[in-house]
């Protein structure tokens, strides 16, 4: 089989972004590929994963501040929990970090895959093209990748538009994206699976069994992921709290959480995201990453102001979930709209049909 090289943020200290990156090397071992993500670590991505930031200015003091008053422990507890998934679970080349090195690495497969993730939004903080394949010599692929909800196709800077025309193959992770890209390549491409929907709740069980079997948090709770500090949001959360009795835990703080005064499980990492997801009560969350792992592990969950986010609408959509999404207004009579199991069953079928398609894709792509 072919040799394949995957580029995407795998090494982003983000629940979804590592384990997105994850399934989809696991999808193509699985269809008999040998597979390795090149392991792009600029400074720039780096600084996005620390613990205590080196940027400069009075906003990135004050976090470090906050970051050493309230959180550092845990903070360091997550941050080694993310390095030890990553070096124990994704199979990687040696670490690159500049255009030379890159292009050597590359060099060496007979593909390359761009994706998944917001790999091609200009507005992710540590971007550069290395994510549009930049010099890259072989086949290149692009599979699942995503713009992000606030960006248009002029935004992309005119190396980039060519970039995304060296492609030999180009799938998207939602119909907004596949706009853009007609937009700038003139081509028709496939909306096709996130990657961390190729796989059931069973796969993620047997491969992260030590880490499933039993609940980290021992009350019964709401967990609440988000990656914003949205006082709606979070009010939404605290009524359920207050209707069901139940606490709510958060692992994420953004700006100012630690006032709201919720139950902290900080020092999680990717094992112990999926953990909290499975044997949560219910998951309200305003993560695109968030939403699909609910799906998966068949929670009962509100995806907040979802509509309002391509990505996560489109989803529900297909799926005919578009009753979860939840906004503060009227969001008591919401905790009354169960997802009952045989609404699952769909969903579930409806994946796999997905899947399906998402894999013939990859064969074609990879195979021609």
């Amino acid at each position: 089989m072919a040799k394949i090289g995957t580029v995407t943020f795998h090494a982003s200290h983000n629940y979804g972004a590592v384990l997105q990156a994850y399934a989809l090397q696991q999808f193509l071992l699985s269809l008999g590929y040998d597979d390795k993500i090149i392991n792009l670590k600029t400074e720039t991505l780096k600084e996005t994963s620390r613990v205590l930031t080196k940027r400069k200015g009075l906003k990135f003091l004050l976090k470090n501040l906050y970051t050493l008053i309230f959180i550092y422990k845990d903070r360091t507890a997550k941050y080694n929990k993310f390095l030890e998934f990553i070096d124990q679970n994704l199979i990687m080349t040696a670490e690159v970090g500049d255009d030379n090195d890159f292009v050597k690495e590359a060099e060496k497969f007979d593909c390359v895959i761009a994706g998944s993730d917001q790999i091609w939004n200009v507005g992710v903080y540590g971007l550069n093209d290395r994510y549009f394949l930049k010099g890259v010599p072989c086949r290149k692929v692009a599979y699942a990748v995503s713009t992000g909800k606030n960006m248009t196709a002029d935004m992309f800077s005119e190396e980039q538009k060519a970039l995304i025309n060296q492609f030999d193959k180009i799938s998207v992770r939602d119909s907004a994206t596949a706009e853009m890209i007609k937009t700038v390549s003139d081509r028709e491409v496939p909306v096709v699976l996130d990657p961390t929907l190729l796989f059931g709740k069973d796969f993620y069980e047997n491969k992260f069994s030590d880490s499933l079997k039993e609940r980290i948090i021992k009350d019964r709770y709401i967990y609440l992921y988000t990656l914003d500090n949205n006082k709606d949001l979070i009010d939404v959360a605290k009524r359920l709290s207050k209707k069901t009795g139940l606490k709510i835990y958060i692992s994420h703080i953004s700006g100012t959480h630690y006032c709201f005064g919720l139950n902290k499980a900080l020092a999680s990492g990717p094992k112990e995201f999926l953990n909290h997801i499975k044997f949560a009560d219910y998951v309200i969350t305003s993560s695109y990453h968030g939403t699909l792992f609910s799906i998966i592990f068949g929670k009962q969950f509100w995806s907040y102001n979802a509509l309002k986010d391509n990505r996560r609408k489109e989803v529900l959509s297909f799926l005919s979930l578009t009753d979860r999404d939840i906004t503060i207004d009227g969001c008591d009579a919401k905790f009354d709209e169960t997802i009952a199991e045989d609404r699952y069953v769909k969903v579930r079928d409806t994946i796999e049909k997905l899947k399906e398609k998402s894999k013939e894709y990859l064969v074609e792509a990879l195979g021609e």
